[in-house]
């Protein structure tokens, strides 16, 4: 292909690139993409957010940490999409630090974070065991008037339960009413604690949501 009086376009690259991420053979797309730079061929942002996507759903976000500084030194400027997906790789791989300074990096450079970014976060900190930091993402996210799902206010809350916080459990609680939150999502929730063993702190958040008098349904033995 190279020998022809046509050299490949920037769209062809990303068809070869993208077809090779999709049957799982990374390395190919990878020598795809440095024969691409050695050519002249300037990678796009489809060509960047391709590699990135497949490198952070394989949990290597050192390597896609290297590629987002690679672009971010080329023409192409880093957008939601790009952000999104390297923050959900250092979530997967428990960088939570870095992930958070992609989100503080979104913030400085003008992009706003969106439900997916909150989402990914609120996931990450949970998964890493730093609940407290979820709790603070699920505020942000109500600040803003993002939508948060019952499933992630429910992991919240199991996770505070779980560690005796039952206090912050309540502030989350919180959020979901000064969002309007359904009240079958409140009933979720307190059927996830009890299956969870934790009887008495769902008793406890059934009492609060009783005297915030939010309709939830009765549960046995309380």
């Amino acid at each position: 292909m190279k020998e022809t009086s046509h050299p490949p376009t920037v769209v062809t690259y990303n068809m070869l690139i993208n077809g090779l991420c999709k049957h799982g053979l990374l390395d190919r797309a990878i020598n795809i993409f440095d024969q691409m730079v050695s050519q002249n061929c300037s990678p796009d942002i489809v060509t960047y957010n391709t590699l990135l996507g497949v490198l952070s759903k394989e949990g290597m976000a050192e390597e896609a940490l290297q590629l987002l500084q690679i672009l971010s030194g080329s023409r192409c400027s880093p957008g939601l999409i790009t952000y999104n997906t390297v923050i959900d790789g250092c979530t997967r791989t428990g960088y939570m630090e870095k992930a958070m300074g992609l989100y503080n990096r979104m913030l400085e450079e003008g992009i706003s974070p969106d439900d997916i970014t909150h989402r990914c976060l609120v996931w990450g900190f949970c998964r890493s065991n730093q609940v407290e930091g979820a709790r603070g993402i699920l505020k942000v996210m109500a600040d803003r008037k993002h939508r948060v799902g019952t499933s992630g206010y429910k992991m919240v809350v199991l996770e505070l339960c779980k560690i005796d916080k039952v206090d912050l459990a309540i502030q989350v609680l919180e959020m979901m009413v000064s969002n309007w939150s359904k009240p079958e999502e409140y009933s979720t929730i307190i059927r996830g604690v009890i299956n969870a063993g934790m009887k008495q702190k769902a008793n406890k958040l059934h009492q609060k949501l009783t005297e915030w008098e939010v309709f939830i349904e009765s549960f046995n033995g309380f």
